[in-house]
């Protein structure tokens, strides 16, 4: 019995945005956008699309709420049929972006708990010698959704800057000297993220524990 062939789907139904990654250029671009989930995700690029983190675009796999296709026009790959690129290969690409799980997990529970969360400009992985290296955090932290891109420059300032202690810190706390120098350079409290996937915790400068999820 010979297969039937696959029925293409409109476009016009997806319920979903639309993601290509480019493994080229190693870029997660959106192609259609549905409702207004953007205004939490992504840097506006031009008509309508958005350029994604890595962690960005996993989040929104992860929920449901986009399906990424690699190396391909998504609109086609979506009305033909094929299998989108999957949260486990998804989670593999974090890991080769030097993104920890443990950072996704930090990353995607603050989402979840209604903070807008966006790399920070200055963001940078420590070195070997960070004993003389000035700290730089990872994410900018909002208390709550501000529709913005990051071309913008009349956004608010952050509520939370945000280091996540994980590998390239040795899953330790910071030394607080340079995280004291953190504190009093630009806006934002500094919060620290420590601990394992499911077991972290927050903590401020100072070691106090900090509630944010």
């Amino acid at each position: 019995m010979s297969e039937q062939p696959k029925k293409s789907k409109p476009i016009s139904t997806c319920p979903k945005v639309l993601i290509s990654y480019t493994s080229k250029s190693n870029e997660f671009i959106t192609d259609t956008i549905q409702g207004k989930i953007m205004q939490r995700f992504g840097v506006h690029i031009s008509g309508g699309r958005f350029k994604l983190l890595p962690e960005e675009c996993t989040y929104m796999v992860a929920i449901r709420k986009a399906l990424c296709y690699a190396d391909c026009n998504p609109i086609e790959a979506y009305e033909s049929g094929m299998e989108p690129v999957s949260l486990v290969k998804l989670y593999t690409m974090l890991t080769e972006n030097s993104i920890s799980l443990l950072r996704f997990s930090i990353f995607s529970s603050l989402l979840t708990a209604g903070y807008t969360v966006k790399p920070a400009k200055d963001s940078e992985i420590p070195s070997s010698s960070s004993d003389v290296q000035t700290i730089k955090h990872d994410y900018d932290v909002w208390h709550s959704s501000i529709p913005w891109s990051r071309n913008d420059l009349s956004y608010p300032p952050p509520t939370y800057r945000l280091i996540v202690a994980d590998f390239r810190y040795q899953n330790q706390i910071p030394p607080r000297q340079q995280l004291s120098k953190l504190s009093l350079c630009g806006e934002g409290t500094v919060v620290i993220a420590c601990g394992a996937v499911g077991t972290y915790s927050f903590f401020s400068v100072h070691g106090i524990p900090v509630d944010l999820v």
